[in-house]
């Protein structure tokens, strides 16, 4: 009888999983649009993945540029290894979009997982229950695959700057480190060019101190600011 229980328990599970993972995405109503990006946006308290709060001003500081990471199911597993394969110094916010799923997975599951991957980063890591923060920045993607990056600036202004997928399986380890690694790379940038981009996102803010920070040559920096001018993820100042 207990064993008849739990393979019930379980198939329940899983059927709630699958239908999660397949669950088409919601539509996208006009009137719940933000005119602009802002981390004036999110509410006030944010839930984290050991599920205590966090104070908006605290996540997101006055005068400090970070990057915002949205990772969904598959893709958790990779972009929260994101900071140790990536010296980046500015702050790193990994969210976990995972609104869509099942109350009881939201209660059950979820929440070990995603301590489990919180080890793994340094970063701190929104627990996205309700699907406000992702509300937050117009998006209503839950593509298990799917990661999306924004940069937040001094002011608090936040710009979407690329949207990458992961292998299929990914949270179960079907990637390996090289492949990770390289996911960068498959959504269109060379490794000059997220080298120069890291560079720029640690705070350079000449041509001169991208080439002292990522040791590439004069051109290939040169080559590189044009081409992430050319995707919008940089523009010239002065």
């Amino acid at each position: 009888m207990k064993d008849t229980i739990k393979i019930v328990v379980f198939g329940l599970i899983f059927f709630a999983g699958l239908v999660y993972l397949t669950a088409p995405e919601p539509p996208v109503k006009k009137e719940d649009l933000h005119e602009v990006l802002s981390t004036k946006n999110f509410k006030e308290k944010i839930l984290l993945a050991n599920e205590s709060e966090i104070s908006k001003k605290d996540l997101f500081k006055e005068n400090e540029k970070s990057l915002i990471i949205i990772g969904n199911h598959d893709s958790l597993s990779v972009v929260s290894l994101f900071d140790s394969l990536y010296d980046v110094s500015i702050p790193v916010v990994i969210v976990a979009n995972v609104s869509a799923a099942p109350w009881f997975i939201k209660e059950w599951v979820l929440p070990e997982k995603l301590l489990a991957l919180k080890e793994l980063s340094s970063s701190k890591m929104v627990y996205d229950k309700d699907g406000e923060f992702v509300k937050a920045l117009n998006l209503r993607s839950a593509h298990k695959q799917e990661f999306i990056v924004y940069t937040v600036d001094k002011t608090g202004l936040i710009k979407r700057v690329y949207r990458g997928f992961v292998k299929e399986d990914a949270i179960d380890g079907s990637m390996n480190k090289k492949e990770i690694t390289t996911v960068l790379e498959d959504i269109g940038l060379s490794p000059a060019e997220i080298a120069v981009y890291v560079s720029l996102l640690d705070g350079a803010e000449s041509v001169q101190d991208v080439i002292r920070v990522t040791d590439e040559k004069r051109p290939t920096v040169y080559y590189s600011l044009n081409s992430l001018e050319k995707r919008g993820l940089v523009s010239k100042t002065g």
